[in-house]
């Protein structure tokens, strides 16, 4: 037996460069082809979250990247996450500089082998005061 109807829930993630909306309406024009007028179907746009990159030459990481240096006596390491938080709110709809910043492996990160020992956690801590500091003066 064929089903009489289905749901789909799709969690795309996009890049600054694309318009989340063209996106929509790409999926919708694909979805009219293929179903050729012969089934009904309807999209809902449940959420839709902005994406955000954080501009590498900023107060606020370079703040960061001395902090870390002071505070570990290392070079920080700028990784590119693909992923949505509060800084997609902040930093595009509120143009409030934001950026992520942790302990731990960001390889890892969301994945069962997901880690941060007690030592990285204070040292985190450690960097964003330092890092406040900074910002502060």
């Amino acid at each position: 037996m064929t089903p009489s109807s289905c749901r789909m829930a799709l969690d795309i993630r996009f890049p600054p460069s694309i318009e989340g909306r063209r996106i929509v309406g790409e999926i919708e024009a694909e979805a009219k082809r293929i179903c050729e007028k012969k089934i009904d179907f309807k999209i809902e746009v449940e959420d839709f979250t902005p994406p955000y990159t954080a501009p590498v030459k900023s107060k606020l990481v370079e703040a960061f990247k001395q902090a870390v240096r002071r505070v570990k006596g290392t070079d920080a390491k700028l990784v590119r996450k693909t992923g949505s938080g509060d800084m997609n709110i902040f930093g595009t709809e509120e143009k409030v500089p934001s950026i992520t910043f942790g302990a731990g492996d960001p390889k890892l990160s969301h994945t069962p082998h997901e880690k941060v020992s007690i030592a990285e956690y204070l040292d985190s801590i450690k960097v964003l005061k330092e890092a406040l500091i900074i910002l502060s003066q």
